[in-house]
């Protein structure tokens, strides 16, 4: 992050993303995760919640390419993995 705010704001948008899933609201997760993505382009985490979220939407082509996407950054990762495997 290149400033703290960023670092703030990415925090607030991906815990909101959370809290959306959580509650099954999966679009509006989505659309918090997109922010997240702004401020941190290619962050694992956020790659696989999109993953996620998508999955839970059914929209698998979405789903495993986010999945692709975060394997790609960190590809022994044991929880993208497991995932993919059931997407």
């Amino acid at each position: 992050f290149k400033t703290v705010k960023n670092s703030q704001k990415f925090q607030t948008y991906f815990f909101k993303a959370l809290s959306e899933k959580a509650i099954e609201n999966y679009r509006v997760a989505i659309q918090n995760l997109e922010q997240c993505a702004v401020l941190a382009p290619n962050n694992v985490a956020v790659l696989f919640e999109f993953s996620k979220n998508y999955y839970y939407l059914n929209q698998q082509l979405e789903a495993v390419s986010y999945a692709k996407k975060a394997l790609a950054i960190e590809p022994n990762n044991q929880w993208l993995l497991k995932h993919l495997v059931n997407v």
